[in-house]
């Protein structure tokens, strides 16, 4: 596998490389990663070759096409598995020059993401035209969901995708006691909180749980940074926490009664680690959300969908009073769940597909 993900780094890109590198490697394969940054505490089976490079760009690029083509000399693997970035072109080109069966990974929409940046139009048109040629090159592109496989068939040229999607850190996004949870935030263990953890995107529905609060009398619970942010400051009844850190950001999900999914489109991560941590669901919109109900299907009252701004608030009433009168599911029913939202789970069907 090889990426420009720093993996000492502390954005969800490092711990996806390090889940799914670990799954497979714990699983029996040999992999090799060609990655950036420091990583103390590989499993067996892993080797982990880091360029000098320290930015990401052309030159890492270029640093990483360097270390595969030297790693190629030893054994030549029986797939290579690239996590695009925009400057993806040079390790890509090394590996099917030495006829190793590539597959690429799409985990966002990459051109919309450099306009957003304020890239300039000959830059996205320069960066399309060399992804689209890499694309055409490879087996096979994953995308982590729907919108992103329509983005890589879109703008990318790509015919051959697979939506899989990422795992759960499970080590970390453990059960926990709610009211322990609070304390150790310094929120009150008689308020009821819904809330959720994540980058605070401009297509978070903020505008739908806001006005639920004071007439449902609720506390928000927000960990993250981002665009919205804006709209939660100085707001009656939200606590903001501003940009945590992953631990902190499951005690988040833990010390809630209810979490949230507002995102527009796909559901994003965090929604699977609100379950991980066994807390029900009030999910905005549709897509990922029958999912995570098959998922959850042993787990009563669970995953509460809304659709529109009056589903979602009888959504997330239902979900309220499903966890006043059940209570939080015990680490024995939630553990079926939890082994198929695991990073082993990602791993397992990412082995199935390039053996078919």
């Amino acid at each position: 596998m090889g990426t420009q993900v720093r993996l000492d780094g502390s954005q969800g890109g490092a711990r996806h490389v390090i889940g799914l590198t670990s799954a497979w490697a714990q699983a029996g394969h040999q992999v090799c990663l060609l990655a950036p940054g420091h990583w103390a505490s590989q499993p067996d089976g892993l080797e982990h070759l880091a360029p000098r490079r320290e930015a990401p760009g052309l030159r890492m690029e270029l640093a990483l096409a360097g270390l595969a083509m030297r790693r190629l000399t030893l054994r030549v693997p029986e797939i290579a598995y690239v996590r695009l970035s925009a400057s993806s072109s040079a390790l890509p080109a090394a590996l099917v020059t030495a006829r190793v069966p590539l597959w690429l990974e799409l985990n966002g929409p990459i051109l919309d993401e450099l306009q957003a940046r304020g890239r300039s139009r000959r830059r996205i048109e320069a960066v399309r035209l060399a992804l689209k040629a890499t694309v055409a090159t490879a087996r096979g592109v994953v995308a982590v969901e729907p919108s992103i496989a329509e983005h890589a068939r879109r703008e990318l040229g790509a015919k051959s995708i697979f939506v899989v999607e990422n795992g759960v850190q499970l080590d970390v996004a453990t059960p926990g006691d709610r009211m322990e949870a609070r304390r150790r935030l310094g929120l009150s263990t008689e308020l009821r909180y819904v809330g959720f953890a994540g980058t605070l995107a401009p297509e978070l529905r903020l505008d739908v749980i806001l006005p639920l609060l004071e007439r449902m009398d609720l506390r928000l619970l927000v960990a993250g940074d981002g665009p919205a942010a804006r709209r939660l400051k100085g707001k009656p009844r939200v606590k903001w926490l501003g940009a945590v850190n992953h631990d902190q950001a499951i005690e988040v999900l833990r010390a809630c009664d209810v979490c949230l999914g507002l995102r527009e489109g796909w559901m994003g991560m965090r929604p699977l680690e609100s379950v991980a941590v066994g807390r029900r669901l009030a999910l905005w919109g549709g897509q990922g959300g029958e999912r995570l109900r098959e998922l959850c299907a042993e787990l009563p009252d669970f995953v509460f969908v809304g659709r529109d701004p009056g589903g979602f608030e009888r959504a997330l009433q239902d979900a309220l009073e499903a966890e006043a009168r059940l209570g939080p599911p015990s680490e024995d029913e939630l553990e079926p769940v939890r082994r198929r939202l695991g990073w082993e789970e990602t791993a397992r069907r990412l082995i199935e597909l390039f053996r078919a």
